[in-house]
């Protein structure tokens, strides 16, 4: 929420000079109404047994009536899950996504174009390896040129028995 911040001295006439840094963590930064892009993920079903598959469901949509080029997708996988290597690569080979990298917990995908109003449907299976219950990272989409303005949708949550 909004917060307000004051530096008041008892004795003006006896003030200093004072810097002051302020920092701050958010788990669903706020989306930027300008940003062009909307993203959508969700578990198909959010509860799966050790070593069964969780179908993870990203969709990426082109608000606008023009083209966009360089959209980009950072996708947070809850741990205790993990990505197919097989399903990364067909996704290159059927020409889903342009390019992918892998940081961490978290799928960066990218197109090097998307049409007016196109939407991007990319199925991901999640290979549940430890019981528990995993809160994804908020994940985003953007223009790579434009990173000002980004939407951010929470994190999946996966339980896995």
């Amino acid at each position: 929420g909004e917060q307000k911040v004051q530096v008041r001295f008892t004795d003006s006439r006896h003030s200093f000079p004072y810097a002051l840094d302020i920092a701050w963590e958010s788990f669903l930064p706020k989306p930027a109404p300008q940003c062009p892009i909307r993203l959508q993920t969700r578990l198909v079903a959010p509860k799966v047994a050790i070593g069964q598959l969780a179908r993870m469901e990203v969709v990426v949509t082109n608000t606008g009536q023009g083209s966009l080029s360089m959209t980009t997708a950072i996708i947070g996988i809850p741990s205790g899950a993990s990505l197919q290597p097989y399903q990364l690569k067909e996704l290159l080979d059927t020409k889903q996504v342009d390019y992918y990298e892998l940081f961490e917990n978290q799928l960066v995908l990218y197109w090097k174009s998307m049409g007016p109003s196109e939407v991007k449907i990319i199925p991901l299976d999640l290979k549940a390896e430890i019981a528990g219950s995993y809160r994804a990272s908020a994940s985003t989409a953007y223009l790579y040129y434009g990173d000002e303005f980004k939407d951010w949708v929470e994190g999946v949550l996966l339980e896995v028995e």
